[in-house]
């Protein structure tokens, strides 16, 4: 019997095994980072929660921490924004993101309803990102919380601005 020609054999079958556990772990890894990606994403990191609370500590009932973002067409730019409850009861809470150039950006948010407990705060990550079509310049939009219908919360609107180069 030729031990070669059978030593080459399963030389080959190790070599290919290993090639397949191999690809296996380089997909695992690469989907793996993607869904990491994904997450940070959809939700505030903890650092942009910990700057919202600090910033609330002295009685603001809604505060933005950044109003003007710089974004390139087929980006986002993240808004983060901070609703307190300070009513004395357990309160529903709808965000409502406007702009006259709707058409050209894209807005994704939950609008609600958020329902807190008195003192309780909540966290909405508003994502806006400008289509092809959208123009050089810097857009305005107005964020009204309303804490019933038709009841603007504070009695005023927050404004932000994205710039498109």
């Amino acid at each position: 019997m030729n031990k070669k020609g059978f030593e080459l054999s399963i030389n080959i079958l190790v070599v290919i095994i290993l090639s397949i556990v191999m690809l296996g772990l380089g997909i695992s890894v690469f989907f793996r980072l993607a869904n990491t990606t994904t997450k940070i994403r959809e939700d505030l990191d903890q650092q942009t929660i910990a700057r919202l609370n600090r910033a609330m500590d002295d009685g603001s009932l809604i505060f933005i921490p950044e109003i003007t973002k710089k974004v390139s067409r087929g980006d986002y730019a993240y808004f983060a924004l901070g609703i307190l409850n300070e009513l004395g009861t357990q309160q529903d809470f709808n965000v409502i993101v406007t702009n006259p150039d709707s058409t050209k950006l894209d807005v994704v948010y939950n609008a609600g309803p958020h329902t807190l407990d008195n003192n309780e705060r909540a966290y909405v990550q508003i994502a806006i990102g400008p289509k092809k079509t959208a123009d050089s310049k810097q857009y305005t939009f107005d964020i009204t919380v309303q804490d019933s219908p038709g009841s603007i919360y504070t009695g005023k609107k927050q404004r932000i601005y994205v710039v498109v180069p």
